[in-house]
């Protein structure tokens, strides 16, 4: 049987009801099982890439009443413990767009994609993707500034202590920001520069009245050290052994990596009970097709054809319908994962986490479900042709 023999055969039948039964299941959980996938990648990609290399995640706020921060040097997995300043924000530039940029001291080196380290007092370094607005508003995809259109940028930035006292920097180098899970309006000045030109951390102390009105409010300085270990899952131990010396310590941003793991199981729970019910859906979908078409599979027998042409034949067949599954599930998927893009992913991309579509997964797994598709057709179509062709013609 040659090539256009098969396709003649194919086509008379591809489209018949019950193949678009078999289609919409198909493409059905076809698609609930790439959804269990992704959302399980992309928390996997969320934890290992982003919170375990978080800096706020690995920062903790320590304070002691003696003011004495000497003993923090000698905690195994510290490494930085510097005054915890006011953090920095830029609302003015020499653009004529409002720029609102967070400004933080260099603490630990980053790794310099374009440009250079900085080497004076009035450089600064920014992210390679830089969005100099707030990461709360309403994002405006025009005003991304990428690669080596970051640099040689001047911003203004008041100093804190003297607010006369206003200095010109400039962007000398960009940094990889989804390597350290930084925001994209995060720029790093030189830590001497920084401790010179900004407060002590301050606090609002608020009193309200019985009806949750407003009655007085003061503001004090929140003195303290901001102590940085080298990773998360260090982070409890470090936190234990501070406390242990006296010291009062508030995690920065509470991670609790376990439990995110946890979470990680419900779509795999999900995808393995998915993966059960897909494969018992389609061989007794199979076994009831190849039933239906067993006379035509005899008759095909009795005329001569061999088991291997009429096995290639009905895989070819089911294969078809699976290709177009695939390409119905691809649509769906790029679509909805456009949606969010633009309506929820773009919001962790600016706090420095980047959802990509797991390409090379999604095509091992459209791998897996053709060969398992075809694997299973020709089991039982080749259980089927063991019989004899007057038992397969009367339908035994």
């Amino acid at each position: 049987m040659n090539f256009f023999d098969k396709l003649y055969l194919i086509r008379k039948r591809v489209l018949n009801g019950r193949n678009g039964i078999f289609l919409l299941v198909t493409v059905l959980l076809c698609s609930l099982l790439l959804f269990c996938l992704s959302v399980y990648i992309i928390m996997d990609d969320y934890i290992n890439d982003s919170i375990l290399k978080s800096d706020k995640a690995r920062s903790l706020h320590v304070t002691v009443s003696t003011d004495d921060f000497s003993k923090i040097d000698n905690i195994d997995h510290v490494v930085v413990n510097v005054p915890y300043k006011n953090t920095s924000y830029l609302s003015n530039s020499d653009e004529s767009h409002r720029q609102y940029i967070k400004i933080i001291p260099l603490l630990e080196e980053v790794k310099i994609i374009n440009g250079r380290e900085i080497r004076n007092d009035n450089e600064l370094i920014c992210p390679d993707n830089f969005y100099p607005r707030s990461v709360y508003d309403e994002v405006d995809e025009d005003l991304f500034i990428k690669g080596t259109d970051v640099l040689e940028r001047k911003y203004i930035v008041t100093n804190l202590n003297n607010l006369e006292e206003k200095k010109e920097f400039v962007v000398v180098g960009t940094y990889d920001n989804f390597k350290n899970f930084q925001e994209m309006n995060v720029c790093y000045m030189r830590r001497s520069v920084y401790e010179l030109m900004q407060v002590d951390r301050w606090v609002t102390m608020s009193a309200y009245d019985a009806d949750g009105n407003l009655i007085d409010e003061e503001y004090d300085s929140f003195k303290g050290n901001l102590v940085r270990v080298d990773n998360v899952l260090n982070k409890e131990e470090v936190k234990n052994k501070l406390i242990d010396l006296g010291y009062n310590v508030v995690e920065m941003e509470k991670t609790d990596v376990d439990q995110l793991k946890l979470y990680m199981n419900v779509p795999l729970f999900v995808g393995i009970i998915i993966v059960i019910v897909t494969i018992n859906v389609l061989i007794s979908y199979i076994k009831k097709k190849v039933f239906y078409q067993q006379k035509r599979i005899g008759l095909l027998k009795a005329l001569g054809y061999s088991k291997k042409e009429i096995i290639n034949l009905e895989v070819m067949e089911n294969l078809l319908i699976v290709v177009g599954a695939l390409l119905i599930v691809s649509g769906l998927y790029l679509g909805i994962f456009s949606y969010l893009q633009k309506k929820f992913f773009v919001l962790l991309l600016l706090e420095g986490f980047i959802v990509k579509i797991p390409i090379g997964v999604i095509s091992i797994y459209y791998l897996l479900v053709l060969l398992g598709f075809g694997l299973l057709t020709k089991i039982i179509v080749n259980r089927l042709l063991n019989k004899e062709e007057i038992r397969i013609l009367r339908g035994d």
